[in-house]
């Protein structure tokens, strides 16, 4: 959902968030603590800088000193990785935060999981037109263009 069960805005609601489930094959499920799986990854991410740093790293450990680490007890099988949107108007922004309020966008969101996503053909409907592809060299002289 948009919102997380401590009530914050969840970072998957914005499409700046990965779960990570695995790691070369290794659940995160049952591997994390020290040495572990986990905490290598999670090590390897603390490295990285700048548009590429997480705003947030979520698993079962805390790591000192690191502002961007979470302990949650819900996170015993995945590594919750959060990224702040890069760029982004923010007088844009701010008029879309007065338009719709949290709850509004909540709304929104739950009635667009209820659309249903449509049927797509797998082959051309009987009202189709057929389009042939132009060929390079091959265009037909109605077709060129007057110099």
């Amino acid at each position: 959902g948009a919102i997380t069960s401590s009530g914050n805005v969840s970072h998957h609601a914005s499409g700046t968030a990965v779960d990570i489930a695995a790691v070369n094959g290794q659940p995160i499920m049952g591997n994390q603590g020290k040495g572990s799986i986990t905490d290598i990854t999670v090590r390897r991410l603390l490295t990285l800088q700048g548009a590429m740093r997480p705003d947030q790293i979520i698993t079962l450990m805390t790591y000192p000193g690191a502002s961007n680490t979470v302990a949650m007890a819900d996170h015993a099988d995945h590594i919750h990785v959060g990224f702040q949107p890069v760029g982004g108007n923010q007088k844009l922004s701010a008029s879309q935060s007065a338009v719709l309020k949290p709850g509004q966008w909540l709304k929104v969101v739950d009635r667009l999981n209820e659309i249903q996503n449509p049927v797509v053909r797998k082959t051309p409907s009987k009202a189709s037109i057929k389009v042939t592809p132009k060929r390079h060299g091959n265009v037909p002289a109605s077709a060129k263009r007057p110099n």
